[in-house]
């Protein structure tokens, strides 16, 4: 790399850069120029790391908003910690290959910032194309063309195909992407894997860092700690052939067109921070919270081939399943001419009586959720970190007239009280420990109180989902996880299978199955 010479001046919360090079070389792009403050991408849309490949065929900061893209200023973030200074962010990942990726909001980002979403300073989570953020003017963003990322075609599963996507990262820094099966009907179905949550060295431990990494559990009964601290598999996510992925004819989405997103960001698919340092570890190194904004990518990618779909259906399950809620209103942004039903099987954020504020604000802060959440929901930011439940109340009365989807749980699913519970005693207990003495006890002892969870899910069917705006499939039991699992076309006790509820769903009938409301 050729400099002649690097100045930095302080100006206000910023870091305005000026840099003057003879030739930059950087993954099979040299001799890139320095126009009017931007690098120009190189060949495939490459970047210099830390920076992204916009529509301009120009390179920007990850964290830069729609007014450094049009150009109207040239300051660029470059503020960094002392610790990256040293050396610790060797551990990002290359953005060599990014194209469109996107980043969270800095610390140092001014409060004047011309930028959408809580308190006026949140940058866009995708530039090229607004399915991150609802402007005023959506009927025009939709006009809008999207621009592809570069995807390379993978291995085949089963019938499925694995698509790798630029810009899309998994935790570690390692590649994400997304399988496709293509259907007999254009209807598409979207589902985000789970498998757990990041957010300290417990959880992360238990969590895939890695599209090569699974966690898919079912049940805590007759495990030790030891099971439980070892239950991440080195087994590669793939779609299973079961339940709703089936090519079954009690199957209402048989033939529908699929996409399954493995899960590998540790942020519920909703994360759009980069290099985040996980605060309450001193072994993790620094980690990509960006599901969020692998999604935008993602639909870009296989998007376009299916905005004639005349439904979505947007579900996941465990993290996925949360993840269904922040990602719901982007999809239908993203997919404007189809009807999109969302579907959550066992995990919700229950009412601020239910789930504790500090485990909502840990969350919050980490993996950036502010970024993504509309700004008109002020209820949604509560002072105390609590409200996330109140997006669900925001998408009724945004997509009035119809049904929006509905939630599949069992009374007491113990792996989603087990996430719950490490919210007790203002986050400083050991959720482990309490629940697997709840389980040995018969639920004498317990770290989440064994009459709340079915007090918490009634409550969020009836006053958060609706009994009009919404279904819900709810049986006896401790399992977790149905949708993709036999149970989908058994009874589980009731006289109706969850693939019958499904298709009554998908017909706008919102009809409550089971014990609860």
């Amino acid at each position: 790399m050729g400099r002649e010479v690097l100045v930095m001046i302080r100006i206000h919360r910023y870091f305005l850069i000026v840099v003057g090079f003879t030739g930059l070389c950087y993954s099979n792009g040299c001799d890139v120029t320095y126009p009017d403050g931007k690098f120009l991408c190189g060949e495939n849309g490459n970047c210099p790391p830390g920076m992204f490949c916009r529509s301009d065929n120009k390179c920007y900061n990850s964290s830069e908003s729609d007014d450094v893209i049009s150009g109207e200023t040239d300051s660029v973030n470059s503020d960094r910690t002392a610790d990256q200074e040293d050396g610790r962010d060797d551990s990002r990942p290359s953005d060599s290959k990014g194209t469109g990726g996107a980043g969270g909001k800095s610390d140092d980002q001014d409060d004047d910032s011309e930028t959408t979403g809580s308190g006026g300073n949140q940058p866009l989570v995708d530039a090229d194309y607004p399915d991150a953020r609802v402007s005023e003017d959506s009927e025009a963003d939709s006009q809008k063309p999207i621009i592809r990322p570069e995807t390379t075609v993978g291995e085949v599963y089963d019938g499925w195909t694995y698509y790798e996507v630029q810009g899309a990262f998994c935790r570690d820094g390692s590649a994400a992407g997304y399988y496709l099966r293509k259907g007999a009907v254009e209807n598409l179905l979207i589902f985000l894997n789970g498998g757990g949550v990041c957010y300290d060295d417990f959880f992360c431990a238990i969590n895939p860092a890695n599209v090569e990494q699974s966690l898919s559990g079912e049940s805590l009964i007759g495990l030790t700690i030891e099971n439980i601290t070892q239950a991440l598999l080195p087994e590669r996510q793939v779609p299973p052939d079961e339940g709703i992925f089936k090519q079954d004819r009690r199957n209402p989405v048989a033939d529908w067109t699929m996409v399954y997103i493995p899960y590998c960001t540790g942020d519920l698919h909703a994360g759009t921070e980069r290099d985040a340092s996980v605060i309450t570890s001193t072994v993790l190194p620094f980690q990509q919270f960006v599901g969020y904004s692998n999604i935008g990518l993602f639909y870009r990618s296989f998007g376009p081939d299916y905005l004639s779909a005349e439904k979505v259906l947007l579900t996941g399950s465990s993290a996925g399943s949360l993840g269904v809620l922040f990602n719901l209103d982007r999809t239908q942004q993203f997919f404007t001419n189809s009807e999109v039903i969302a579907i959550m099987d066992s995990g919700f954020p229950f009412r601020d009586e239910y789930l504790p504020f500090c485990l909502q604000k840990k969350w919050r802060e980490l993996w950036k959720l502010d970024a993504i959440i509309p700004a008109d929901c002020t209820s949604c930011f509560s002072p105390d970190g609590g409200g996330l439940y109140e997006l669900y109340g925001y998408y009724r009365n945004k997509y009035t007239g119809r049904v929006l989807g509905g939630v599949v749980s069992t009374e007491q699913d113990e792996v989603i009280k087990l996430f719950f519970s490490a919210g007790n005693n203002n986050c400083t207990g050991n959720p482990l420990i309490g629940e697997l003495i709840e389980l040995r006890t018969g639920g004498i002892i317990s770290s989440y109180p064994r009459n709340l969870y079915p007090t918490g899910l009634t409550d969020y069917i009836e006053n958060v989902v609706g009994l009009e705006r919404g279904g819900s499939y709810i049986f006896e039991g401790t399992t977790h996880q149905h949708l993709f699992r036999d149970r989908y076309y058994e009874t589980n006790g009731l006289d109706v299978t969850i693939s019958t509820w499904v298709k009554d769903l998908i017909n706008g009938v919102a009809t409550h199955v089971g014990t609860l409301p």
